[in-house]
C-alpha cells in the first residue's frame, strides 16, 4: 500500500481528522469521504499492478504470482 498517497488523500480533508472542525461528528459526510479514498487507492493500486504486468509482458520476463498457499510462474510470450 502507497502509504504517502493515503496520507496526502486524508490531509485534504481535516473533517476526517480534525476534532475541531466543523463537519468532523457529521458520520455521513465523514463515511463518503472514506469511501471516496478506498475507492481511489484501489483505482489506483490496479494502475500499478498493470503497468507491472505490462513491463513484464514488454521484457520478456516470467511473472510469478502468489495464488493462496501455492505459487505459480506466468511465462508470458
Amino acid at each position: 500500500m502507497n502509504v504517502e498517497l493515503l496520507v496526502s488523500l486524508v490531509l485534504e480533508h481535516k473533517e476526517l481528522y480534525d476534532k475541531r472542525d466543523s463537519d468532523y461528528k457529521n458520520l455521513d459526510k465523514r463515511e463518503l469521504l472514506w469511501s471516496g479514498i478506498a475507492e481511489y487507492i484501489l483505482l489506483w493500486s490496479g494502475i500499478v499492478f498493470l503497468f507491472y504486468i505490462k513491463r513484464h509482458l514488454m521484457s520478456g520476463n516470467e511473472f510469478a504470482c502468489s495464488l493462496g498457499s501455492s505459487s505459480a510462474k506466468i511465462a508470458w510470450v
